[in-house]
């Protein structure tokens, strides 16, 4: 009885995980035909060299709710060739959650960190901890949810199939290959806990002032430690009205209003 409840306790669970699963990573409701249009019109004008012409269509697209990592990657380009080295960062972070991998997108970014003026440095990590995060920061939310639920629907499969094969042999090994796909799927379940959790608590946020002026409290009566500029990359530690606390790096941290700076996850 006790294996049983088991099994069914189980059973419940992951098929909670699989409904969550396939719920993250739906598909996303289809572009309407004015997201499509300023899409394609922004695309022209980029080719064409109207490269203000193109943030602002691009902008229109994502004002429609199409969000997609090729919307954000063009429209880095295009504020990149503007001359606008923040938001085009912003722009690329931002095409990077949806596609980490992508060699154009990270060569771009890379191009457009080159050009930044501040150098920081940050602390080298190493352990287990790093690995892991280091992994889970070349997938994206999206795909670790569609392994898990086609790991889970697989599951269910042989599971199903099993219930059908009469032969010991054949069905030791369909146990035996559920039970391992079992612990890939729980594996997987857990990667994608952990990518959620790291991402909601994720606050990195991109300088788009030319200059910043960080000071050592959230008001202008306080003195000022050190400046940021465009492009870079900070992580916001404490809010207070209009003010931010950034961190750039251990020994780089103050605040700077919030209008300087915008948030990479939406």
């Amino acid at each position: 009885m006790r294996s049983a409840e088991c099994a069914n306790g189980l059973s419940r669970l992951l098929l909670l995980v699989s409904v969550a699963a396939v719920w993250s990573c739906r598909p996303a409701q289809a572009a309407s035909k004015e997201a499509v249009d300023a899409y394609n019109l922004g695309n022209r004008q980029y080719k064409n060299g109207k490269y203000e012409d193109a943030v602002g269509s691009y902008e229109k697209c994502l004002k429609q709710h199409a969000r997609s990592a090729a919307v954000y990657y063009n429209l880095g380009n295009a504020y990149f060739q503007a001359g606008d080295l923040g938001r085009a960062v912003l722009a690329y972070e931002r095409a990077k959650v949806l596609t980490p991998r992508d060699p154009d997108l990270l060569q771009n970014l890379h191009q457009a960190s080159l050009l930044t003026r501040d150098e920081i440095e940050l602390p080298p990590r190493s352990g287990l901890g790093a690995a892991l995060e280091l992994g889970l920061s070349r997938v994206s939310v999206n795909e670790l949810a569609l392994v898990a639920s086609l790991g889970y629907l697989l599951l269910v499969t042989l599971l199903f199939v099993r219930l059908f094969v009469e032969g010991a042999v054949v069905r030791r090994a369909l146990g035996t290959a559920a039970i391992v796909l079992g612990i890939a799927v729980c594996t997987g379940v857990g990667a994608l806990g952990l990518k959620l959790q790291h991402r909601h608590a994720d606050r990195s946020t991109v300088v788009l002032a030319d200059e910043a002026i960080v000071r050592s409290g959230p008001t202008q009566n306080f003195d000022p430690v050190f400046k940021l500029h465009a492009g870079t990359v900070v992580s916001v530690v404490e809010t207070r009205g209009v003010w931010e606390r950034v961190e750039a790096s251990p020994k780089l941290t103050g605040w700077l209003r919030r209008d300087a700076v915008e948030s990479v996850r939406q």
